[in-house]
Parts: C-alpha cells; sequence; structure tokens
C-alpha cells in the first residue's frame, strides 16, 4: 500500500522533498461540488513531530516547520514528502523553460509538453490556506489546512495525460522488472484515465503485476496499518487485467473521510515548544467543526 501510494504521488509529479518532519497520522475530508467544478479538501495532520531527535528540532526541522506555516504547500499520505507546493512548480515550471534543462528531461518532447501544462494548471486552480497549529485531546501537536481545487476535471484530465510519460519512463529504469516494464507500457498504452472523480467517488486505477498485487493486498500479505486503514475508512481494492484500483467515497455521498497512519516512529513532543516559541499554536481549535464549516454547501 506505501509503496502504490509513493508511485502514485511520483506519477503526479509534484514537488519532492526529504524532509524530516512526521506526523503519526493524517485526515483528509473532502467534498466534490460537481456543479461549480470544485473539489475542497479539508487536511488535518494529527502528532507532528520531528524524526531527527528526540529532544527538540533540528535547524532544518526548525526551517521546515517555519515553512509549512507561512508558504502554500499540502501533503497527501507520504510522511511530508509529496506534496502540492507553489514555490516548487514554479521553479520546476522555470526549468522547463530553460532549453539546456528541457533537453536533460527523459520525457519526449511532447511528454513535456503535457508536463508544463498539468503544471500550470495545478498551480493556477489549487489554493491552499494554513489553518493553526493546535494541542489535540491527547496533547500532540497537530495542523489544519484548507485546499481548494477548482476547475478540478481539467486538473484531472491533465495528470491523466502526463501519467502514460511517467509509466514509459518508470518502465525504461534498469530496474523494473521484464514482466513490470510489459505491463506499464500496456497500460500506458491502452488507459487514458488513471484518476477518476465522480460525484464523491475518487478511483485510482494503476499498473501492477498479479505477484505485486498478491503481494500487497492478497491473503498471505504481511498486515499494513495503511490498507487496514483504507478499509476501516470505506476503501476498497480490486485487481483486473494487471491494474490495481483503489476507490475511496460513493458517488452520492456529500463528503468523504479518510484517516491513515503515516509514521513508523511513535509520537514525541519535541516540536511542542518550537511551536509555542514561534506564537503559532491556537489555544482552542475545534477541527471537526472547522471541518463542517468548510466542506458545507454552498448556497
Amino acid at each position: 500500500m506505501k509503496k502504490i501510494l509513493r508511485l502514485f504521488a511520483a506519477a503526479l509529479l509534484l514537488a519532492a522533498f526529504t524532509g524530516c518532519l512526521e506526523f503519526e497520522e493524517q485526515t483528509l475530508a473532502y467534498r466534490h461540488d460537481a456543479q461549480t467544478d470544485t473539489l475542497r479538501i479539508f487536511q488535518d495532520y494529527h502528532g507532528i513531530f520531528g524524526g531527527d531527535q528526540a529532544d527538540g528540532l533540528s535547524r532544518d526541522e526548525q526551517e521546515q516547520l517555519r515553512s509549512v506555516l507561512t508558504t502554500p504547500r499540502t501533503f497527501f499520505f507520504a510522511n511530508w514528502i509529496f506534496e502540492i507546493n507553489h514555490a516548487a512548480l514554479r521553479e520546476q515550471l522555470n526549468r522547463l523553460r530553460d532549453p539546456e534543462k528541457r533537453r536533460e528531461e527523459k520525457f519526449s518532447e511532447e511528454g513535456i509538453v503535457r508536463l508544463e501544462q498539468f503544471f500550470k494548471t495545478l498551480l493556477a486552480n489549487s489554493k491552499i490556506e494554513n489553518g493553526p497549529l493546535y494541542l489535540d485531546a491527547k496533547g500532540r501537536l497537530c495542523g489544519a489546512q484548507f485546499v481548494t481545487l477548482t476547475k478540478i476535471s481539467e486538473v484531472l484530465r491533465t495528470a491523466n495525460a502526463v501519467i502514460p510519460d511517467f509509466l514509459r519512463q518508470e518502465a525504461a529504469k534498469e530496474e523494473t522488472t521484464a514482466e513490470g516494464k510489459a505491463v506499464m507500457l500496456a497500460s500506458a498504452q491502452k488507459r487514458k484515465i488513471f484518476l477518476c472523480l465522480q460525484g464523491n467517488e475518487f478511483t485510482i486505477t494503476w499498473p501492477l503485476t498479479r505477484a505485486a498485487y498478491e503481494k500487497a493486498f492478497g491473503a498471505a500479505a504481511e498486515p499494513d496499518p495503511k490498507a487496514a486503514a483504507f478499509r476501516r475508512s470505506g476503501g476498497k481494492v480490486s485487481f483486473a487485467d494487471n491494474e490495481v484500483t483503489l476507490t475511496i467515497g460513493a458517488v452520492s455521498d456529500s463528503t468523504t473521510t479518510l484517516t491513515l497512519p503515516m509514521s513508523d516512529k511513535p509520537y514525541v513532543g519535541n516540536a511542542v515548544e518550537t511551536a509555542k516559541a514561534q506564537g503559532t499554536i491556537k489555544e482552542k481549535f475545534d477541527a471537526p467543526t472547522a471541518m463542517k464549516k468548510f466542506l458545507a454547501p454552498t448556497r
């Protein structure tokens, strides 16, 4: 499950960082308004801490904590590694405008054009508002974000257009097995929609060998807290024609909520004092109420 989530995030080609801040678990709740073509997402990060040292944050972690509170960045179930980061998206676009750096890309020229279009569409149609840091009932440091994606159908269309280029790039790597290469290339050739949002039902379809599927999701698969939590949240997993499909939510749902454990390390309160010193902890914050208000239907 973890590997598939990372591959999915990489496929979206969002900015990648190897940060040290971690969080114990994350709750993502969303509402899709098909009439306005808008997807609103409430992010709630539970148990934020530094992974470098037990007593306080390292300098890098302090800087990262500052940046996530003041810049438009949001994270999707990957220990603050994969994210939508406006500054990084602009940097990537500038890089692709440089002819020399453009030639360094392993995509075809047509693929680079598709990649640019995706970056531009995501940047233009994503709004990320940072909520407060707060302490939950367990005394853990937590944080909230309010994310709005407008023209979500166009964001998904441009993402779907660039995913086959990513799959062909992955298939060309030396470490990719012959079987893995075959299923990636087959999926890149035949499939047009990898990410689908219908009503409040979100579906990811991804190429995967039968052996890899059985190892991750089969009867003999090792226990995976993320996979178990995904199913508890109503998530469904299916496999056909060398592709795995992950589905969360239902078409008729008004809102969908997914909570997953994130860090393999136990939570420690080493970020609390830094947050207090920065004056960024809100004394009272009702996350469930904030979520309901943000996701409430607009009239």
